[in-house]
């Protein structure tokens, strides 16, 4: 990585960042980083060495036990190991410097910035989750030793014990936050090359491969690779390019910032891949009539593919076309229609008439305006003045810049899709035409 300075400060904003020290063009490798540096199940096990590292692989190999469940419990044994670990250098320094900055790590009030009781939830419930994960795989190891490890079954459960369930949890953070996984074989922790900082950008990273696909000549995620199997490449694809002194990113994909708070700890302020949720359904009422355009508005729904209940994606850029078919369905009078309802003959996926146009939107714009009913104590005009007010560093600071940009991007979601609206009901209601919106 002679292309790379690493670790360095951001020349104006002071953050930790890698730069460029030259030019790097489209598809040049960043990194270069051998695969027998790579932290993953295979690489960790492949000299067991104790009664618990046999059992391990044992399980891994007949797939009793795997995923990222699997992988935090090998880099919470490398931890224990210490200085014999040949990974020691590079979990020491993410001991040291990168404590995952999940929002479940996060207090009660920090969590209240972000004015949003659902990922507040989810937060709370990822902690126990953890817990529950732990307990559950170290149950399962404890069962098959005792099963088929007999003799080695007393070591192997004071191994287990002997790893404290919280070291178990910040290394299943730590692959949430860093691992790379979607084209490699095995999910793995990748020195320098995961220490990058994320961007919207085209990035994309690859395993030498041999001849036949397999990697390193192995086939199939199970199977121990043997050495030297192969060198992981990280490079900017696209159009992407870094100049020289320019940070060098990394992307972890194409993340909502409740993705992003969840697993890094951070927002981005206008993330393009930001959604708000809002549920829309149809209601079936209490009469015979009601339950009977009830159930002929639910078959024609089936019969473009939607469901009578449905989470609607809200995005900057976009017109809420998913949510109104389901308020123009709910809309349709059969006493405005000659033949009642006969939604076959209707194309339920653009405008139908004015009268049914506005009072889908109408409904829809109803509906959105309840979001952050009771949680979104501040406006976007507060929130643009008390971000712009922090200070740059100090205790809290980040966690704070992290809840504000979330809560302000969607409430700018909000804002817009609403603003889109809004227009298309004023042209239908002041006489222009569909055209026009």
């Amino acid at each position: 990585f002679s292309s790379v300075m690493f670790p360095c400060l951001h020349p104006t904003l002071r953050y930790r960042c890698a730069l460029a020290k030259e030019n790097i063009e489209p598809y040049q490798p960043v990194v270069s980083i051998p695969f027998e540096c790579m932290v993953c199940v295979p690489n960790c096990l492949r000299e067991p060495g104790d009664a618990i590292g046999v059992i391990l692989k044992e399980m891994w190999l007949a797939l009793v036990v795997g995923g990222d469940g699997l992988l935090a419990l090998c880099i919470s044994r490398e931890v224990k190991k210490g200085e014999s670990s040949p990974f020691h250098p590079y979990l020491h320094f993410l001991e040291e410097t990168a404590e995952p900055g999940t929002i479940s790590k996060w207090s009660e009030n920090e969590r209240r910035e972000l004015q949003d009781t659902t990922i507040a939830r989810r937060a709370e419930e990822r902690n126990v989750t953890e817990l529950r994960m732990h307990s559950r795989i170290v149950s399962t190891i404890k069962k098959y030793a005792q099963e088929h490890h007999t003799d080695s079954y007393v070591e192997a459960c004071k191994a287990l014990d002997s790893i404290p369930a919280q070291l178990f949890v910040w290394s299943y953070h730590i692959i949430q936050a860093r691992a790379f996984g979607r084209r490699l074989p095995w999910t793995s922790l990748v020195p320098l090359a995961d220490c990058f900082n994320h961007a919207n950008l085209p990035v994309r990273y690859a395993l030498d491969t041999v001849g036949d696909g397999s990697v390193g000549g192995a086939k199939g995620c199970t199977t121990d690779p043997g050495e030297n199997a192969g060198t992981f490449t990280l490079f900017p694809s696209g159009k992407n390019s870094y100049k020289q002194g320019c940070e060098i990113f990394n992307s972890y994909g194409r993340r909502t910032n409740a993705h992003l708070l969840l697993d890094y700890g951070f927002a981005m302020m206008n993330n393009e891949w930001e959604t708000v949720n809002v549920r829309v359904s149809l209601t079936k009422g209490e009469t015979p009539a009601e339950i009977a355009a009830y159930e002929l508005r639910r078959a024609a729904l089936r019969s473009l593919g939607y469901n009578s209940v449905r989470t609607v994606k809200l995005q900057r850029g976009f017109f809420v076309e998913d949510g109104l078919l389901l308020f123009r369905v709910a809309n349709v009078d059969p006493a405005e229609r000659e033949n009642g309802l006969q939604y076959d003959t209707l194309d339920l996926l653009n405008p139908l008439d004015k009268n049914v146009e506005i009072r889908a939107l109408s409904g829809m714009m109803s509906l959105i305006r309840e979001i952050g009913e009771g949680e979104w104590i501040t406006s976007i005009e507060d929130d643009r003045e008390e971000l712009a007010s922090l200070a740059e560093d100090g205790e809290g600071v980040e966690r704070k810049r992290a809840a504000m940009g979330y809560r302000l991007t969607r409430k700018l979601i909000v804002s817009e899709v609403l603003r889109k609206l809004e227009r298309a009901y004023s042209v239908l209601t002041g006489g222009g035409e569909l055209d026009d919106v």
